[in-house]
């Protein structure tokens, strides 16, 4: 296992430090890998662009924009970047703590909708306006208003991340995890994975039970 020092792996673009914490940006080619590694530093990686595969242990994860993983020291994992390059944004704070991030306010409406994507209870906007009570047009706007982001690639990256997890996690044929994730079938299952991650489904499920 290699050993990393406050340098981190990939390409720095940036680097920033402060009295509290260092900024480092960090860019990964497509198709590059990081072979099992740990951290001298711990520290906070928030994905920014791309997706990546990793390895933690036992477990396996699908890591995908927005992601924000804390990484204690020596902590041991491995990383594997599909057909997209990837950009990760790395807090390390000076005293080795969890880095505090400044919460964003969330209306009780909007913690609600996200929860019922996430779990999979709707899978289209006129599904989560339906179960919420409230028009497609107006939830759709308030959500990119909060998040920057239209509904509709929430509940696709929704979709994503509940395929990923069953196909690293069940013993299901892609075409069962296709239509409990909510896809029409598997082939629209293929197709949105491999455009957002640039992995396939199969591709998923070699990494993890290599």
């Amino acid at each position: 296992m290699k050993v990393e020092s406050r340098i981190h792996c990939g390409h720095v673009v940036s680097f920033r430090a402060t009295d509290q914490a260092n900024f480092i940006e960090t860019a990964h080619p497509a198709g590059s890998r990081l072979a099992n590694h740990a951290h001298e530093a711990p520290h906070l990686a928030i994905l920014q662009e791309g997706a990546y595969f990793e390895r933690i242990g036992g477990d396996c994860f699908l890591r995908l924009p927005g992601d924000r993983v804390f990484y204690p020291e020596f902590l041991e994992h491995e990383n594997r970047f599909g057909r997209l390059p990837a950009k990760c944004l790395n807090v390390e704070t000076l005293d080795g703590s969890l880095p505090t991030l400044i919460p964003e306010f969330e209306s009780p409406v909007l913690k609600k909708l996200r929860r019922l994507a996430q779990r999979g209870r709707a899978t289209s906007t006129r599904d989560l306006a339906r179960e919420m009570g409230y028009h497609p047009v107006y939830l759709s706007r308030m959500f990119r208003k909060a998040f920057g982001t239209s509904l509709g690639e929430f509940l696709k990256t929704c979709r994503v991340r509940r395929s990923a997890d069953l196909i690293f996690r069940a013993d299901l044929a892609l075409a069962e995890i296709a239509l409990e994730s909510g896809y029409y079938d598997q082939s629209h299952l293929t197709n949105e994975l491999n455009l957002l991650t640039g992995f396939t489904p199969n591709e998923l499920r070699r990494l993890a039970n290599n």
